[in-house]
């Protein structure tokens, strides 16, 4: 994920270990790796890869991984990774990235924008999120960003239609705290099924 982040994507570059978000380290990040995150997001391109530090160094351990993506790869799960000598990394060079594209979620199918199929804006087009263990406190974060209050039901399997864009192939691991759905965990769904998606009907 890109911590420190208005637009979604640019930001710090943060891996989970165990659960426990952490940033990567700065001095060996380059913009084949930054290449392969931001299309990872959905954001498109690497615009630049600013210096180590420059949205800040976070509040979770700086991690001693170097990745060596070639810039081909989906996602930086593809890409060899390297743990760094020691001392490891400098304090507070925190890896950044500046990707070419936003990261958008909406609501459609109902008559008010806080009900409705949730889509992301994925690859240049809108998607539907996969229903595949879509829960309350994943459509929670969704009210949230959406600034529609609080979650009232997290339905599936196409109350709000099926929509037209193939399916976002991942599952949302949400523990209904973060600000919005981008910073959620999530796994590839590679049985993501056309005909159903994810739902949230908010307060707001």
């Amino acid at each position: 994920r890109l911590g420190n982040s208005s637009s979604g994507c640019s930001g710090r570059v943060e891996v989970a270990v165990r659960g426990t978000w952490g940033s990567v380290c700065g001095s060996e990040w380059d913009v084949a790796d930054a290449q392969v995150l931001c299309r990872h997001l959905g954001c498109g391109g690497a615009l630049s890869v600013p210096p180590g530090g420059s949205f800040g160094s976070g509040d979770g351990p700086l991690r001693p991984d170097a990745f060596g993506c070639s810039g081909s790869e989906r996602h930086p799960g593809e890409c060899p990774v390297a743990v760094l000598g020691k001392p490891p990394c400098a304090p507070g060079n925190a890896a950044a990235v500046n990707c070419s594209g936003s990261r958008r979620v909406r609501l459609v199918g109902s008559s008010g924008r806080c009900a409705g199929r949730v889509e992301v804006y994925w690859g240049g087009t809108w998607s539907s999120v996969c229903q595949e263990g879509w829960e309350l406190q994943d459509a929670a974060v969704v009210c949230r960003e959406l600034g529609c209050g609080t979650a009232l039901e997290a339905p599936s399997w196409a109350r709000f239609g099926a929509g037209t864009g193939p399916p976002w192939p991942y599952m949302a691991h949400c523990s209904g705290t973060e600000e919005s759905l981008w910073e959620c965990g999530r796994s590839e769904e590679r049985e993501c099924r056309r005909g159903g998606g994810a739902g949230a009907v908010c307060s707001g």
